[in-house]
């Protein structure tokens, strides 16, 4: 029996090499509406761990502190999907979002130059496309991701632009035989935060290999180049999948200086 409906979390330590509370994490709901649409709500969240507000010394010499605060960026998001022809393995979507960025707290004093604090608010909406052939085991996919305003912090005195990125993608099923499946993939993002922007690139292949029709184990590896950040390494993945529930693992550099991270997801779908 098909699922209709599914929840997923995911949780990640970003700098686990240095500090255990800057971390990222993801909460979603989709659900089908009928054979042709669905929808999802998500919250992606991120905080970047405590942080001591320090406060200069007359005169110089140490500082005093004066308190704590931990930075945390989050968005509350909708989304729609819709294969609009009936008989065509079309599929577009869109999203919008509400996002808040809440860097430096509300401090008072001059010499921080921080009054009103260091947060802001935005909105942006993103846009998908999907296409799945039907004479070959090929799916090919564009996305078009936060496009919407820049955020304004400090009392509209600065304003940062949104990661606005176009990722095009494909994937083909290079083996399918009994209960085994390989299917290879790559990706191209162009980031336009600004124009110079080099293109991010990403490939690889994923083994599947069911058990009947209650669960499935898949084993994948890839490589990842983005030539801004100097990184070009291979990344790796798992997922086990089992009445409902599905567990991903995957592990991928994030700089060139500093150890691999790894995500966790869990889902269950009935």
């Amino acid at each position: 029996m098909p699922s209709h409906r599914s929840v997923a979390v995911t949780f990640s330590k970003l700098v686990p090499d240095f500090f255990d509370d800057v971390y990222y994490s993801y909460a979603t709901y989709a659900q089908k509406l009928g054979p042709w649409s669905g929808f999802g709500v998500s919250v992606p969240f991120i905080t970047y761990g405590e942080i001591p507000i320090v406060k200069e010394a007359a005169g110089g010499g140490s500082g005093v502190q004066i308190g704590t605060h931990t930075p945390a960026e989050f968005s509350a998001v909708f989304g729609y999907g819709i294969r609009p022809f009936e008989g065509h393995n079309i599929g577009v979507g869109a999203s919008v979002k509400v996002y808040r960025s809440d860097l430096a707290p509300d401090i008072n004093d001059p010499s921080f130059d921080l009054e009103g604090g260091a947060t802001g608010t935005t909105f942006a909406a993103d846009l998908g496309f999907l296409y799945r052939s039907k004479s070959l085991p090929l799916a090919l996919g564009a996305a078009m991701l936060n496009l919407g305003p820049d955020i304004t912090y400090v009392k509209a005195r600065e304003s940062s632009p949104m990661p606005r990125v176009l990722k095009v993608g494909a994937a083909y099923e290079v083996y399918s035989q009994g209960n085994s499946t390989v299917l290879g993939a790559m990706d191209v993002t162009k980031p336009f935060v600004e124009l110079q922007d080099e293109i991010i690139y990403g490939a690889g292949f994923e083994y599947l290999f069911n058990w009947g029709s209650s669960g499935n184990i898949a084993l994948r590896a890839g490589y990842y180049s983005e030539k801004e950040g100097d990184i070009q390494d291979p990344t790796f993945g798992l997922g086990i999948s089992w009445m409902g529930f599905r567990y991903d693992f995957v592990s991928f550099p994030q700089s060139s200086v500093l150890d691999y991270v790894t995500r966790h997801s869990l889902q269950f779908s009935w």
